[in-house]
């Protein structure tokens, strides 16, 4: 409990003292539906963190990735990259990944890269807000 409470606080400070935070939204066909705030750290470097659930399965996940925002645009978009772990809270695993993806304007598409054996990669994407 004082891991969760502690933890709170950390991202309650960190959205307060973070400048151009990033909201990211998804809805998926399989049921998955997930949400991630991602805060800037430094120029460029941004931590991401959020809330993957899929209704079907009643399976929670917690992603915490650290990205690399390409700077400058070309034309409309922009790209990142980067790598995180996601935190599994059935089976209490912890997946590492990496992670690739473009922006643009209010729409994201990445795709994920597991660093697990025998897994697929994963594409996803949805709606991007900067605040």
């Amino acid at each position: 409990m004082r891991i969760k409470i502690a933890l709170l606080f950390l991202l309650l400070t960190l959205s307060a003292s973070a400048a151009n935070p990033e909201l990211y939204l998804r809805r998926d066909d399989g049921g998955q539906n997930g949400a991630e705030l991602a805060f800037e750290t430094s120029p460029q470097w941004y931590l991401r963190l959020g809330a993957n659930y899929n209704a079907e399965t009643k399976h929670l996940s917690v992603p915490v990735s650290l990205l690399y925002k390409v700077p400058g645009k070309v034309i409309l978009w922009s790209f990142y990259g980067g790598a995180g772990i996601s935190l599994e809270r059935e089976s209490e695993e912890i997946r590492p990944y990496l992670v690739g993806g473009t922006e643009f304007l209010f729409l994201y598409s990445e795709c994920l890269f597991s660093m697990e054996k025998n897994s697929e990669p994963i594409l996803r994407g949805g709606f991007h807000f900067r605040f």
